[in-house]
């Protein structure tokens, strides 16, 4: 939970293709379970 608040707030942050890449990933992952 921490961990995705903080890709959320460096997403918001840096707004980076890249960090928006890794937290579509990251939700992916999370469906899966």
């Amino acid at each position: 939970m921490f961990v995705s608040i903080k890709i959320v707030h460096d997403l918001d942050a840096s707004s980076s293709t890249f960090g928006s890449a890794v937290l579509y990933c990251l939700f992916g992952i999370v469906l899966q379970y």
